[in-house]
């Protein structure tokens, strides 16, 4: 619970910090990227989240790493998270943060659970039913 209340404020500031300055598809595009990352080198989020490497060691390895490769902005806010020791709800956010972006851009997530999976043509259909409630 706290995870999901935490991600809403920290990816509300960000997609608000973002849109306002213009840059929020090239934010969205580099988090997922980031995400990827984060879940492919274990070792990356673990590192962050080590309660035996200072804050400041932290900060320096996001700058080293990061500050060539993504917009300020994100190691910004990542240094905002490290400060307040929410570091380690990072995927979270980071996909609250797509949702904000998919809800503006008009896209929405569905879950379908089927006893059975789905032919191509019945996926296509499910689609194609769903848009059409939507419009």
């Amino acid at each position: 619970m706290i995870a999901r209340e935490v991600a809403k404020r920290y990816a509300n500031a960000l997609f608000m910090a973002s849109n306002e300055k213009e840059i929020l598809p090239e934010v969205y595009e580099q988090l997922g990227h980031l995400d990827n990352i984060a879940h492919s080198e274990k070792a990356f989020l673990e590192f962050l989240k080590s309660h035996r490497i200072t804050e400041k060691d932290k900060k320096s390895f996001v700058a080293t790493v990061l500050q060539k490769r993504v917009h300020a902005i994100i190691v910004q806010f990542l240094n905002i998270l490290l400060e307040k020791n929410r570091i380690k709800f990072l995927h979270e956010i980071i996909d609250e943060f797509n949702r904000l972006v998919e809800a503006q851009r008009g896209i929405g997530r569905a879950t379908v659970i089927s006893a059975l999976p789905l032919t191509d043509a019945e996926k296509r259909n499910l689609i194609d039913k769903l848009a059409a409630k939507l419009k």
